[in-house]
């Protein structure tokens, strides 16, 4: 049965890489030895930084390539040194030019066309070699074929002008040649991978210290992580349950408590969903007592308030935050909210629990509310550059929320990058707030 012809341009390529490309790469290093001695005198004179290679995690020769490179009681045969030594000794007793670097490694980054020096061509020989070694069928279509070989032409001529490329890809195909030939690299590869294996043994020992370590370190950063949310999850809060942690990158962790949680009542199915992301944000304050002794009670009685005495169609906020820095879900985002006349259906609206105007809003607070508008935006809530406003910067009438306090807190650390979205309405900063500020602001 006659071979096909993806099969036979494997074994062509194949053929001419590992026969040619051996021999290019040979001729490559023994015309530029140091002084234009022979190999056998450069490996003596070498002898010790050769054998260093073998030594270490980061060896690059084996014990057995070192049998062939210092034999007993004789040079060295040429013909058995194989293309990977060979490259191995081009790195390492060939001087490169003076202000050349070679990553001769980097399988990430081949030669660039136009980078036709020696040792460009010695990397493109091995890429297409490794190329064919690692392919999982010995096959080649058509277009493969041809781009490889045209890849390779070129530095075979360079290096070795003596080349014929035409015998091999004229050659017949001989079925027994073929698969004397593929045992050839077979047995090529796996004594490269025994290499590899009995060099990680050497080292075993060390790997052990590392992977222990390893494993260390990964023990203690799951159980700081579990320590960090536990804590989180469990701020004092009157509700009791129903606490969850969602992770902001990488600002921390939102504890948040949903709806369920504080008991809120259903709101009216019909309130018409808007799009999201939206534009701005604005904050504010409750006005009541700042640290609450059952703010699940106390949010509760906002909704009653809203629902049953305004007659609106759930709480008016989406957001609202307590002293401990707990984060409570109000009204859903995709429903505009009951904040400002005229902005709602283009706003978030976030509630500090509190009156501000006297009081300083807790460390907690402030980092929930810096972490719950980064949260905004990674759940593309907000736009990435959307604008921070303070109710009384929209209000179409005089108000004293967010409060003095913390409006002036969120002021000063917007030159801190804290809140890098803050603004003032365009009327003027705090047009219509009921209370002067404590510096002036230019936006």
């Amino acid at each position: 049965m006659e071979a096909n012809e993806t099969t036979v341009n494997y074994f062509r390529l194949m053929k001419l890489t590992m026969t040619e490309g051996t021999k290019a790469i040979q001729k490559a290093v023994v015309s530029r030895l140091p002084g234009r001695q022979t190999l056998h005198v450069i490996l003596r004179q070498k002898e010790d930084k050769i054998r260093s290679l073998s030594k270490g995690q980061r060896s690059v020769i084996s014990n057995r390539q070192l049998a062939v490179l210092y034999p007993a009681n004789t040079n060295c045969d040429l013909s058995s040194i194989d293309m990977t030594l060979w490259c191995v000794l081009a790195r390492n007793l060939v001087t490169l030019p003076r202000g050349v670097s070679i990553n001769w490694g980097d399988d990430d980054h081949p030669p660039l066309p136009g980078q036709e020096e020696w040792y460009h061509d010695i990397i493109r020989i091995r890429l297409t070699r490794n190329a064919l070694f690692h392919s999982r069928q010995p096959q080649l279509d058509k277009d493969t074929f041809n781009d490889l070989w045209n890849y390779i032409s070129g530095p075979l001529r360079r290096l070795n002008e003596d080349v014929d490329l035409d015998s091999y890809r004229n050659s017949e195909y001989d079925r027994s040649a073929a698969r004397e030939f593929e045992i050839q690299v077979k047995e090529q590869v796996f004594q490269e991978m025994n290499d590899v294996l009995k060099a990680g043994l050497a080292d075993r020992s060390k790997l052990y210290i590392v992977i222990i370590v390893i494993a260390i370190l990964i023990t203690l950063l799951i159980a700081g992580t579990v320590v960090v949310v536990y804590f989180q999850l469990h701020k004092e809060t009157s509700c009791g349950y129903g606490l969850r942690g969602e992770i902001v990158d990488p600002i921390g962790i939102l504890s948040v408590m949903p709806r369920e949680g504080w008991k809120a009542e259903k709101p009216n199915p019909n309130m018409k969903n808007r799009p999201l992301p939206v534009e701005f944000v604005e904050f504010t304050h409750t006005s009541d007592v700042t640290r609450c002794s059952d703010c699940c009670a106390q949010i509760y009685n906002i909704q009653y308030l809203h629902m049953k005495t305004r007659g609106w169609d759930d709480i008016g906020f989406h957001y609202l935050i307590d002293s401990s820095g707990v984060v409570y879900e109000g009204r859903a985002i995709d429903k505009a909210p009951a904040a400002v006349w005229g902005w709602n259906k283009k706003i978030i609206s976030i509630a500090l629990l509190g009156n501000y105007m006297h009081e300083n809003p807790s460390i907690d607070t402030l980092s929930a509310f810096n972490t719950l508008l980064q949260y905004l935006k990674s759940k593309n809530y907000a736009r990435y550059n959307f604008t921070l406003y303070g109710m009384c910067d929209i209000s179409y009438n005089e108000t004293d929320s967010p409060g003095r306090n913390l409006y002036n807190i969120v002021q000063s650390n917007k030159a801190k990058e804290e809140y890098e979205n803050f603004r003032h309405h365009r009327k003027g900063p705090g047009a219509r707030c009921s209370f002067n500020f404590t510096s002036e602001y230019v936006c």
